[in-house]
């Protein structure tokens, strides 16, 4: 039985982050990625053990993770900033002598 590899683009998917990051990440963050194997005389990059480095880094399983933001975030009602009076405001305001902002 031979060593399941990986390549960027299985590190990718299963991370959910882009090539680009794994390539990244390889190079400044090795940590943050599954381990490597290394052959000599090789440049390819491939990824080993994958699933059991998941499996340590994995404080609970996702479905016994509890409803960390409520369903519904209310926020306190602010009266919005008035904006530039429109032009017919502004010919209202002209000819009947209103206050801009009043309802006719």
């Amino acid at each position: 039985m031979g060593i399941k590899t990986y390549t960027p683009d299985d590190v990718a998917g299963l991370l959910h982050i882009s090539v680009a990051t794994v390539y990244t990440k390889k190079n400044r963050d090795p940590e943050s990625l599954p381990p490597t194997l290394e052959i000599e005389g090789s440049a390819k990059l491939l990824f080993v053990n994958i699933f059991d480095w998941a499996a340590e880094r994995v404080s609970r399983p996702i479905s016994v993770v509890p409803q960390l933001l409520p369903a519904k975030i209310e926020f306190e009602a602010e009266k919005k900033k008035r904006g530039r009076p429109s032009h017919k405001e502004k010919v209202r305001v002209h000819r009947k002598g209103e206050e801009i902002g009043e309802v006719a």
